[in-house]
């Protein structure tokens, strides 16, 4: 079947690297529509509630990067979605601020129900995004991998 479109590769390279008491990570890439592109991703330790950015990317429409770097971007859950199969409460829908960008987005998932139910239980889907950028109005299409909220993931990896 011939297809068009855009498209993206997500590969997990390693997550050997989580620290004792991490517990699951969220995991965001959105592609505004200027051209440019935001990658976000935190990890959350036992007991924690709020999602706290551990590192990211901004790419400008000309291909330069700028780091996001822990206290540089505050993500606020605005609703959740339980799933019926799991049992699990994950985000569902999320206000982003960058102020070093200049940057506030605010966007949800584009159907609650995309866990699956694989070798682990984890939350991976579409989300949408509109905001403004140095007070220019943006969108964005975008992913997010959210592990972690069924169960631990701490020595799974």
């Amino acid at each position: 079947m011939a297809v068009t479109g855009k498209s993206w590769k997500d590969h997990e390279y390693s997550t050997s690297v989580l620290s004792a008491g991490t517990v699951g990570w969220d995991w965001f890439s959105l592609q505004l529509d200027n051209g440019t592109a935001l990658m976000l991703y935190a990890f959350r330790q036992a007991g924690q509630s709020e999602v706290v950015v551990a590192d990211g990317t901004f790419v400008a429409a000309d291909g330069t990067t700028t780091r996001i770097n822990k206290g540089d971007c505050q993500v606020d859950v605005l609703e959740t979605w339980r799933s019926p199969e799991s049992g699990a409460s994950y985000p569902s829908q999320w206000h982003v601020e960058i102020p070093k960008l200049d940057l506030t987005l605010e966007g949800q998932s584009l159907m609650p129900n995309q866990e699956l139910n694989v070798s682990n239980t984890y939350w991976e889907g579409a989300i949408a995004f509109d905001g403004k950028l140095s007070d220019v109005t943006v969108s964005a299409k975008g992913y997010v991998e959210m592990t972690g909220y069924t169960a631990s993931m701490e020595n799974v990896l």
